[in-house]
């Protein structure tokens, strides 16, 4: 009787389905922004710390001293969140597909946060942070560099923090384009090295 049993719990064991995590993109809430198709660039390039390579959905519980990061069993992102932010923000600032013309800049940036804090157990925010660095056509030399951060409102999941990342990679993407033009603008020897001269 006791094998039957056990029998009976391995079977029903193996014909429990495995349900596959939600998984999520970053979509900017508003992909053509006024800063779109930035003649100044020619390239975004995205890097990530060790710790946001994975597609975890990463959150912190900033109410509870002392606790650590944490990840949704239930939400991934499609692909490392670096990646994410790189082509969302290519498709915002150069309007399409990422290509390389003779001139332009190459914006780099060093991802340096991007995190789910929870106020409180039903209350949260994003928080995205980047270091930029605007670096010359060829070579590797750096024309400026600042930090960006970004933070928007999210609920007590992660669907609500999907979208508050929409909002802030738009932020970001403003900043970032306000910026670049900015340069272009202020320093001649900035746009001469964009255009590739």
């Amino acid at each position: 009787m006791r094998s039957f049993c056990l029998l009976l719990l391995l079977c029903g064991c193996a014909a429990t389905p495995r349900i596959e995590p939600a998984r999520y993109d970053i979509v900017p809430v508003s992909p053509m922004a006024a800063q779109s198709a930035n003649p100044a660039l020619s390239l975004i390039e995205v890097r990530s710390p060790s710790w946001l390579v994975s597609p975890a959905m990463q959150y912190r519980l900033a109410y509870a001293p002392g606790a650590g990061r944490g990840a949704y069993a239930d939400s991934r992102w499609v692909a490392p969140p670096a990646e994410l932010l790189e082509r969302a923000l290519t498709r915002t600032l150069l309007a399409g597909p990422v290509r390389q013309p003779a001139g332009g800049c190459r914006l780099i940036l060093e991802l340096d946060e991007l995190i789910q804090l929870f106020d409180a157990p039903r209350a949260s925010h994003v928080l995205l942070a980047v270091r930029a660095s605007l670096r010359a056509p060829r070579g590797n030399i750096l024309l400026a560099g600042r930090a960006f951060t970004r933070q928007a409102p999210a609920g007590a999941d992660a669907q609500s923090a999907v979208a508050a990342y929409g909002m802030a990679t738009s932020l970001l993407a403003d900043d970032l384009g306000g910026w670049v033009n900015d340069l272009a603008t202020a320093a001649p020897g900035i746009a001469l090295s964009c255009r590739g001269g």
